[in-house]
């Protein structure tokens, strides 16, 4: 019974801490991928989605929480969010051309990029 009662904690701690690890995620955001023309990414499944936005100048790119877990969004250089919970949003405006790039730094390797073009006309 002992024997028993033992494998069944030794199955659960590992189940434990195998969902523990996943929920971490690896954050496998590439950016580098080709840019999506939209103003809005999504944090979802520990990654940026899109992980690489292309806009105009003058353009508020908005970041939405879809985790149940916290995320934020800190740029190479200093900008930064506060902590977002699930459903929680963060808006930045680019004026200036050129390419700006960001990482949640809660989960290592959730990465991304927004990319900002000369405004025409």
């Amino acid at each position: 019974m002992l024997t028993l009662r033992r494998a069944i904690l030794v199955a659960l701690a590992i189940a434990a801490i195998v969902l523990v690890l996943a929920g971490c995620g690896g954050g496998s955001g590439d950016r580098n991928a080709s840019p999506a023309s939209v103003g809005a990414v999504t944090m979802l499944n520990n990654a940026f989605q899109p992980p690489h936005v292309e806009v105009p100048a003058r353009t508020t790119v908005t970041w939405t929480n879809g985790d149940q877990v916290p995320h934020d969004v800190k740029f190479t250089g200093g900008t930064e969010s506060e902590v977002l919970q699930f459903g929680a949003t963060y808006q930045r405006q680019f004026d200036t051309p050129g390419t700006y790039d960001y990482e949640c730094t809660i989960h290592p390797g959730m990465v991304g990029r927004v990319t900002v073009t000369p405004r025409g006309g």
